[in-house]
């Protein structure tokens, strides 16, 4: 039986994105529900150097609908590339489907050795009917061969969709900047809570953020000076990078990375002064092999596990 061109191409077309409709469905859900910023998803990265969420469905519905135009010889209608909310993508794939649906087979079938020509890294590069809409295309069979497989390629970064409030740290070390570096030293020794952490958060008598200390910058400061008389005001950082609960993981990973630090105090928006929590390396490395292991598991049974515990739950289960 030979192959029907409009069976591989259009209805696989029109099923594909309503199961990205179905998605954005899903998405705008999990928006609502942790009331986050309607620009959030739309605007996340599927990696840190490819395309917005919102870029990734425009061209998901520009490609079906100029597959099927090129195959077809019908005029490629031009959609406005100016969606900014899970809506708004919701109905750009509606209305590709819409204009998809008015193919008729007769419009398609009988092109399997049609010459296309499309633009491939700049270069013209020829591809017949069939060749166009088979899953291994030239320009996959090159990326498989690299080592490269489309699906775990353009697969989300697991640290956008983890909020900073699920895996921070509520046990926050801190210590007020009146004290001495002697007295300071002293507590690092007697207080686990304190001695587990390379870092500390600095607070004034009314509890407000005023900076963070590290080990080494204690260890310089005692050996430049006299740690009975100095004090952590004097000695510890000021200029301090913060996250906040709704952060992404991966922008307060971000963060870290840009400014050369290994952990972050978290702060409330509407009151930066105000510490709630404490993010650094540790709590990272837990989210990753959480998330690591969630994938094992979603892999053998189906998902089985939800973002919805902080630091302690991740250590003790």
């Amino acid at each position: 039986m030979a192959i029907s061109m409009y069976q591989v191409s259009i209805p696989r077309f029109i099923h594909t994105l309503t199961v990205l409709g179905n998605l954005l469905d899903k998405a705008q859900a999990y928006e609502t529900a942790k009331k986050l910023d309607p620009s959030a998803l739309p605007n996340a990265r599927l990696f840190i150097d490819m395309l917005p969420l919102t870029s990734q469905v425009q061209i998901a519905c520009d490609g079906a609908k100029g597959a099927a135009c090129r195959l077809s010889g019908v005029t490629n209608p031009t959609f406005e590339d100016n969606e900014k909310t899970l809506p708004e993508l919701k109905a750009r794939v509606e209305k590709t489907i819409a204009f998809l649906k008015t193919f008729k087979p007769e419009q398609i079938d009988g092109t399997e050795d049609k010459e296309l020509i499309v633009k491939v890294g700049g270069n013209d590069t020829k591809f017949g009917g069939m060749q166009f809409l088979l899953g291994r295309s030239i320009l996959t069979e090159k990326l498989a061969r690299r080592g490269h497989h489309i699906t775990r390629e353009y697969s989300i970064d697991p640290f956008e969709l983890v909020r900073v409030r699920d895996v921070m740290d509520d046990l926050v070390p801190m210590v007020p900047g009146k004290l001495t570096l002697a007295e300071f030293a002293t507590r690092l020794n007697e207080d686990p809570d304190l001695s587990r952490r390379q870092g500390t958060v600095v607070v004034d008598e009314r509890g407000r953020l005023t900076g963070m200390i590290t080990r080494g910058d204690l260890f310089r400061a005692m050996r430049e000076s006299e740690p009975a008389r100095r004090t952590v005001a004097e000695t510890c950082s000021t200029n301090v990078v913060v996250a906040y609960p709704e952060d992404s993981l991966h922008a307060a990973v971000m963060k870290m990375l840009d400014r050369g630090v290994g952990r972050l105090p978290v702060v409330e928006p509407e009151n930066p002064d105000r510490v709630v929590g404490y993010l650094g390396r540790a709590e990272v490395l837990a989210a990753r092999s959480r998330l690591l292991e969630e994938e094992h598991v979603r892999e053998a049974s189906g998902p089985v596990w939800g973002w919805g515990v902080g630091r302690r739950e991740l250590k003790q289960s």
